[in-house]
């Protein structure tokens, strides 16, 4: 994947009341503008943002997978995702401490990562998240 080109957004509120106040080419831009309008009531977020999301992976031919391997490399589950909109383009697991959670305590179930990840097929995807659960354990997450 190529690095993407960024952009900052001004945004303020959240829910009914979320506005984006504009997109922005350099973060010192949306800078000079927030603090602009900046007045008693107004608190205004940059947030970066990467410039035409998920293009590049659907012209690809990828798709994204929901996969969930434990700690030692086992594979549980990996399907195309049922519920891509709730996902963003930037990929990723994350590390499951079931051994610790009170419905798994005791039970011999391991650690896990769990990720939405973007991949041409299944076997990619299964690559992709094996090589997150190496950096989970690289960094000290526990196989039990």
């Amino acid at each position: 994947m190529t690095e993407r080109q960024k952009v900052w957004t001004l945004e303020s509120g959240s829910y009914s009341d979320y506005t984006v106040h504009g997109v922005y080419s350099t973060k010192a831009k949306a800078e000079l503008v927030a603090s602009a309008l900046t007045g008693n009531w107004s608190v205004f977020d940059i947030v970066e943002q990467d410039m035409d999301p998920l293009v590049e992976e659907l012209e690809a031919g990828m798709h994204l997978y929901d996969v969930l391997m434990d700690s030692k490399g086992h594979v549980e589950r990996v399907s195309i995702d049922a519920e891509p909109a709730t996902y963003t383009a930037q990929d990723g697991c994350t590390w499951w401490k079931r051994s610790t959670a009170p419905a798994y305590r005791g039970k011999g179930v391991l650690d896990a990562v769990r990720g939405h990840i973007w991949a041409a097929d299944e076997g990619h995807a299964i690559k992709i998240a094996n090589e997150y659960r190496v950096r989970h354990l690289a960094k000290g997450a526990s196989r039990d």
